[in-house]
């Protein structure tokens, strides 16, 4: 019998990626919890799944479906609105999911979160309950709740840096919906510099992930990112791609940015000011090919590379 899998989010950038393996790669039976029928772009044959229809407002009438399934995927969450309300969605529903799991059918839950609540040794920083955005503070409360639950120990969470994504089969991501209004900025941006490196992946290397990490029995936390990259370097390669040469660059420094946002009287919430202050976003990271080169035999603890 197909394996049963109920998925969130689908008809978001990464749920398009991640059902789209599934469909293609599997014989399991998808559940796709969705808010609106027409964001899904994806073919769901009658034979391969179902569409439940409400979002996580109506977890509770499918409660049945939930204590049947062998695996779920929770991509869905609320980036913004009332602060009741992206804690309502974040947490409240998070843990009516989880309540209404079988501990004894469910193998895995895969939950996704967000890197911003890491530091650099891919820990919880404290400043993320209490300065961050609604969206940070409640993805910070979601995941201590989460790890006092049971289900826990068959859960792995998953932390995505900046994701790109998207196409004709699948919905922009945030980032890559925001790209073609900063390309318009690349005769100025070619003339800066800056102290700092992140991470980003795709959201196609994403999905590529989830698939074995549904088959692994092993409790885990991952942070999901190609290899670090700096500001100048990705400066750089983005005026390369909109064929800008570089030229004479300034230099950001700390302080002359917090010089200019005090001349310029630029308002900035507790978390953006956080941030600035941080510059260097870097964790220890897993992609794609980081993934596929190791052996299957080496722990979990493995994975935590840069």
């Amino acid at each position: 019998m197909a394996k049963k899998v109920f998925i969130t989010g689908a008809s978001g950038c990464v749920g398009h990626y991640v059902v789209q393996r599934l469909l293609e790669e599997t014989d399991f039976y998808v559940y796709l919890l969705l808010r609106d029928r027409a964001k899904l772009q994806i073919p769901v044959p009658s034979e391969r799944g179902h569409l439940l229809l409400g979002g996580l407002d109506r977890l509770e009438e499918y409660g049945d479906i939930l204590g049947q399934v062998n695996y779920v995927i929770h991509l869905a969450a609320c980036w913004g609105g009332s602060e009741a309300e992206v804690h309502r969605v974040n947490v409240e529903r998070l843990m009516t999911l989880v309540q209404l799991l079988s501990l004894e059918r469910c193998d895995r839950l895969i939950y996704f979160s967000t890197a911003s609540l890491l530091d650099s040794q891919n820990q919880l920083i404290p400043a993320a309950a209490t300065l961050g955005t609604d969206y940070i503070r409640t993805k910070y409360t979601a995941l201590t709740q989460l790890r006092q639950h049971p289900i826990y120990h068959k859960t792995t969470v998953l932390f995505p840096t900046l994701v790109f994504g998207g196409g004709p089969a699948q919905p922009y991501s945030h980032l890559s919906a925001g790209l073609k209004g900063v390309m318009t900025y690349a005769p100025l941006i070619r003339f800066v510099k800056a102290d700092g490196s992140l991470h980003f992946i795709h959201g196609y290397d994403i999905a590529q992930m989830v698939l074995p990490l549904l088959m692994d029995p092993t409790t885990q936390e991952l942070v999901l990112g190609m290899p670090r990259q700096t500001v100048n370097q990705l400066v750089a390669e983005f005026c390369q791609f909109c064929r800008v040469a570089l030229g004479w660059q300034l230099d950001l420094t700390p302080w002359m940015i917090n010089t200019l946002i005090r001349l310029f009287r630029v308002q900035m919430a507790p978390w953006d000011h956080f941030c600035l202050q941080q510059r260097h976003f870097t964790y220890r990271a897993i992609a794609p090919k980081i993934w596929d080169s190791l052996p299957a035999t080496l722990p979990s603890a493995t994975f935590w590379l840069k």
